[in-house]
């Protein structure tokens, strides 16, 4: 797998995918023109079946509400395990985005 940084947009690498799962990091500009960063996740070879929205909660950001630490304690940096990787191997496209001032 590849780690992947957001360039300009994060100031952090963001954690690795498998392989088998097509990651797309973009922006939106929303009404005050901020710049909010967003995440497609997909597998590479399959036909999605649906697509998934999930919203971080209040104080948290797209890393660490979807990916998992290896450790307690550790970084949010495991793809695998967490219901990212499981909704994205059941066959859904999932989007999410870094809510503005989180």
């Amino acid at each position: 797998s590849s780690r992947t940084r957001v360039t300009n947009m994060m100031s952090v690498p963001f954690p690795s995918v498998p392989d088998r799962v097509v990651a797309t990091y973009d922006t939106l500009e929303n009404a005050q023109g901020l710049k909010l960063q967003t995440f497609r996740f997909e597998t590479k070879d399959a036909s999605p079946v649906g697509l998934v929205w999930l919203c971080h909660g209040y104080s948290g950001h797209s890393v660490f509400s979807w990916f998992l630490p290896s450790a307690p304690g550790q970084p949010h940096d495991q793809f695998e395990g967490g219901i990212l990787a499981n909704l994205v191997d059941a066959g859904y496209v999932v989007c999410t985005l870094d809510h503005q001032s989180h």
